[in-house]
């Protein structure tokens, strides 16, 4: 008996689970790396209500009034990480999601702990 009321409440769980979560997405990625941001989009699209994907140099921040999480994607290859492509700290106000050395590199950018020294 109870092995069927446990299964019984795991199906109507199951049933009404959303298909898609409602949070709407963009990750900002380098251009050099596009395969790394398409395979990351086709990963999230069928599981968000909306996933886009711009790249570090075509950012503006103005594309942050239509999504609820930001995923920045930034590698440690040479590039100068005194700039963030986000822009200045001081006026970052959406929850974000740091990928590959984004965690370093944001930190180096915007002079907050966790860059290096």
């Amino acid at each position: 008996m109870r092995p069927a009321i446990v299964l019984t409440f795991a199906a109507a769980l199951a049933a009404q689970a959303p298909d898609r979560l409602p949070q709407r997405l963009l990750f900002v990625g380098e251009a050099k790396h596009a395969e790394r941001a398409r395979e990351f989009t086709d990963f999230l699209t069928p599981h968000f209500a909306k996933v886009t994907a711009t790249t570090h140099e075509a950012f503006a921040p103005a594309m942050t009034e239509d999504v609820d999480v930001v995923l920045l994607d930034w590698h440690q290859d040479g590039d100068d990480r005194s700039k963030s492509p986000l822009g200045a700290f001081e006026s970052w106000h959406t929850p974000l999601v740091l990928l590959g050395s984004a965690g370093l590199n944001t930190a180096i950018a915007w002079d907050v702990f966790g860059g290096v020294g």
